[in-house]
């Protein structure tokens, strides 16, 4: 999603035609552009979100930003069951970047 001149945003790990806008439409804050999902060699559906300076994942550079607002609900680790277990507590957090392996819900 291009957000600004020389900006885009890059949503990685979407379920294969689920994404719901198209190369010209505009997009607001909120809008659910697809659904997450588990491409690639992963063990659980995540997203790989971030932001950079061109129109090439591979031949452009990451650009730093950080997040108004969401909740943090906690570190997410694979258990030998290959089951997912999140712990720690849920709590806003605000103008902050994501940890990693760290689970949030960013809706509105």
């Amino acid at each position: 999603v291009r957000i600004g001149s020389g900006v885009y945003a890059v949503y990685a790990h979407m379920i294969t035609g689920s994404v719901r806008v198209k190369l010209g439409d505009r997009v607001q804050t909120g809008q659910e552009l697809g659904l997450l999902g588990n491409s690639g060699n992963t063990s659980a559906p995540h997203l790989h979100f971030g932001l950079i300076d061109g129109r090439g994942l591979l031949s452009s550079d990451s650009l730093p930003f950080v997040i108004d607002r969401f909740t943090f609900q906690g570190i997410a680790e694979v258990l030998e069951t290959n089951e997912v277990s999140i712990t720690g507590r849920p709590r806003e957090v605000r103008e902050a970047y994501p940890l990693h392996n760290s689970v949030g819900d960013f809706s509105p």
